[in-house]
């Protein structure tokens, strides 16, 4: 195993929206798209941005970045962000792997089903030292470090749109679910007998069961998550069973967000680096 250091920043964003979220993000940094796709999905239940946002509205993001030798070796994970939909205020925190807003009420928006009760065992990354290949290269989606023949399930409603054999993803099963998003589970060992090409499945449904074809040197599951085509981290969105915080725990989280929520509110236009809080107020 070759140990792998990082460095880790957190940076401040604010704008104002010209003509989307999306475009005021990447305006203000190219490399960004990943941040601003992720953005719109964890305020997708919340806010209707088509319809509601105006020209005006302000938003502001504390994202994470992971470098290695100043590269980004994941896509930027956002800590919490806020919008300002012409004086209506939202709030949205990442804390303990799950989206809350601002009363610590958990975010329903876009929910997975866990397609395995194992342990995550490697996370989404930009580049990842792959054991078999000996070389860096990205990493997209997350792996489960599940037994052998342990059962795999759908993490949404959706259509069987493969189901075979995908060269270094050994057996695999791909789901559409609606027009924009698709799930892949890969390294399988075998396919349930009732699944099959075309095929509407539930969420939770049983697809199959853990293995290690392909490119893989024990057994596991390789979950992906993909909207139009493009890889994003599943890990936020997959259900753990957590509820809303109550009690101790919404103490906790409530100590945590009141930290940053002016440093939201008050933060100036454009990207800075975080300098002034340690990064361990950010861990979760």
């Amino acid at each position: 195993m070759i140990p792998i250091s990082y460095e880790t920043k957190i940076k401040v964003l604010h704008t104002k929206i010209e003509y989307s979220p999306y475009q005021s993000i990447v305006g203000l940094d190219k490399s960004l798209n990943d941040l601003a796709e992720e953005f719109r999905a964890v305020f997708f239940n919340a806010i209707n941005f088509k319809r509601d946002i105006r020209v005006g509205d302000e938003i502001s993001i504390v994202y994470e970045e992971k470098l290695r030798s100043s590269k980004r070796v994941a896509p930027p994970r956002i800590k919490s962000a806020f919008v300002n939909m012409h004086g209506k205020k939202y709030y949205v925190f990442f804390y303990k792997n799950r989206y809350y807003n601002h009363k610590g009420q958990l975010l329903k928006k876009f929910e997975l089903v866990s397609p395995s009760k194992a342990k995550i065992t490697s996370s989404f990354s930009l580049k990842r030292f792959h054991p078999i290949l000996k070389k860096y290269r990205a990493h997209h989606g997350i792996d489960y470090g599940a037994r052998r023949n342990s059962k795999i399930r759908s993490a949404l409603d959706g259509k069987v749109v493969f189901k075979g054999w995908k060269g270094g993803y050994g057996r695999t099963i791909i789901l559409q679910h609606g027009s924009h998003y698709k799930t892949l589970y890969a390294h399988m060992n075998k396919f349930s007998p009732y699944i099959y090409k075309n095929k509407f499945v539930k969420a939770g449904s049983y697809i199959g069961n853990v293995g290690k074809t392909g490119l893989a040197t024990g057994y596991h599951l390789h979950f992906g998550l993909y909207k139009n085509g493009r890889p994003i981290n599943p890990e936020g969105f997959i259900n753990h069973g957590q509820f809303n915080l109550v009690g101790k725990k919404l103490k906790k989280f409530n100590a945590y967000t009141s930290k940053y929520k002016d440093k939201m509110l008050n933060a100036s236009y454009g990207i800075v680096q975080d300098t002034n809080v340690a990064l361990s107020e950010y861990a979760f």
